[in-house]
């Protein structure tokens, strides 16, 4: 009988021990941490910005739909506060984030050159800690501020969401 030849090795079975790999290089665990700490540090300042636009937008709707000034005197109709310090706030807000995430992006192609081997964390890093945070943010304030965002929005949701 002649022996049965098989072009690939046999595949490892399902609950076998993983090959032992490499440990990490030292400084590519630093220079993630120093990334995380940079988007950390942008995305906070975003969301602080943002919050306190808000307040101010929504402290200003409620001023100027009481029409009440300090006085008891109602205020005319054509002087309704315009909330611009808050509109300016998220405004800072979204820079934040969008030159947060770029900044992030530009450090994650400096770490993939210094270690190429490390391909699939850093572009997954780069994904799912830069991109798709700014895309959420982005279109959060979108809807704050136009109708068809809304309405787009409104119509992709599960219903159980939009209701």
């Amino acid at each position: 009988m002649s022996k049965l030849h098989f072009p690939h090795p046999p595949r490892r079975r399902l609950c076998s021990f993983p090959p032992r790999s490499k440990p990490l290089d030292p400084r590519f665990v630093n220079m993630c941490s120093s990334l995380d700490n940079l988007q950390l540090s942008y995305t906070r300042n975003a969301l602080i910005s943002t919050i306190a636009g808000m307040g101010v937008v929504s402290f200003r709707q409620n001023q100027s739909q009481s029409r009440v000034s300090r006085g008891g005197k109602a205020q005319p109709q054509g002087k309704e506060t315009k909330p611009v310090a808050g509109v300016c706030l998220i405004g800072l807000g979204l820079y934040f984030a969008s030159y947060g995430t770029v900044s992030y992006l530009a450090t994650c192609v400096s770490v993939y050159r210094l270690f190429p081997a490390h391909r699939a964390p850093i572009l997954a890093r780069a994904v799912g800690v830069g991109v798709a945070p700014l895309g959420l943010f982005s279109l959060s304030v979108g809807c704050l501020f136009d109708w068809r965002i809304r309405r787009w929005v409104r119509d992709h949701l599960p219903e159980i969401i939009s209701t």
